[in-house]
């Protein structure tokens, strides 16, 4: 294998990992948005904090913490 064939193969490996990071990096953005945006309606819909982390923990049970949840319902009400 000559050094050009290599370089070629490190930036393909490069650029595949990079792709699956950013895919991966994604889909965190996308379920806090969708978590934000539950929150966000029951807000708007007057619903106590203690049921908005009660349904979001649900939804969200595996890929968010406790301490994110109540984050995100901190920051929409710092928000509002």
């Amino acid at each position: 294998m000559d050094y050009a064939t290599r370089l070629l193969d490190e930036r393909l490996i490069g650029e595949k990992i990079g792709e699956e990071k950013g895919r991966q990096e994604g889909r965190i953005e996308e379920r806090n948005r969708n978590a934000r945006n539950i929150i966000i309606a029951f807000k708007a819909n007057q619903a106590e904090p203690s049921y908005i982390f009660q349904f979001v923990k649900s939804a969200f049970k595996d890929d968010l913490t406790d301490e994110e949840i109540q984050q995100m319902i901190d920051d929409v009400e710092d928000n509002e």
